[in-house]
């Protein structure tokens, strides 16, 4: 039985197999029983290194994981970064356009849109933060790139996007594009915030169905007058 102490426990189960081993044992043989007791110890090593189970670390887990799952098949995250973020992320240098309004798809009061150059001098990261008023509740949409992965061949791209509403952070997660992929979209990577308390989680549902609906409508006004431009030039 093992002691806790891993020197001794290894010298032992050494000892044992060469003692316990009689002359007509071939040398193949003791090496054999000499690897399956160094593979034992080190199994048992192993599972002393790793200490003891930690129950706030367990809970942490599954908290997280159940807060995920909410915000994945909940349809959160795609609110966030595939409607949202794809309809704002331009709106700093759009919005100075006199034909602005022409070209949002979201119906909301806008009250800024600007980008920020933010962390240290030596490494700058670009923070898009668009604040906004939608369903007479104000919101506040926040999206830091953080730019490539520094992995050798890595085409991946890393940001975090949020929201705040009126009282403080309500979502907020890692996300992430694939640069070798064409018209690629900010995936969902992990969760950092999740506040399910008040009624921002309807709003931002409801943000996504406006959008969803508005561009299922523009493609379907330029598919038409695209037939009607065709009609205008057949003859039969």
């Amino acid at each position: 039985m093992a002691s806790g102490n891993l020197e001794k426990d290894l010298v032992d189960a050494l000892e044992a197999t060469f003692l316990n081993a009689s002359s007509e044992i071939t040398l193949m043989d003791k090496a054999d029983e000499v690897a399956n007791a160094l593979s034992e110890f080190a199994r048992f090593a192993y599972n002393m290194g790793q200490g003891r189970p930690d129950a706030e670390l367990d809970a942490a887990k599954e908290k997280v994981a159940a807060a995920t799952k909410i915000v994945i098949e909940g349809r959160l995250a795609y609110a966030l970064l595939r409607q949202l973020l794809e309809e704002v992320k331009y709106w700093p240098s759009w919005s100075k356009r006199d034909d602005f309004e022409q070209y949002k798809n979201l119906n909301c009061e806008l009250l800024s849109a600007e980008n920020n150059s933010v962390g240290d001098p030596n490494q700058r990261h670009e923070e898009t933060v668009v604040k906004f008023i939608y369903n007479g509740r104000t919101y506040t949409f926040m999206f830091l790139d953080k730019g490539w992965s520094v992995l050798p061949g890595s085409t991946e791209r890393y940001g975090v996007a949020s929201l705040n509403d009126e009282t403080g952070s309500v979502l907020s997660m890692e996300c992430v594009l694939d640069g070798a992929v064409e018209f690629s979209y900010w995936q969902f990577l992990s969760l950092k915030v999740l506040r399910l308390k008040d009624v921002w989680t309807q709003d931002l549902l409801q943000i996504a169905t406006d959008l969803e609906l508005s561009r299922e409508r523009e493609r379907e006004d330029y598919n038409n007058k695209e037939i009607l431009e065709a009609a205008r030039h057949i003859e039969l």
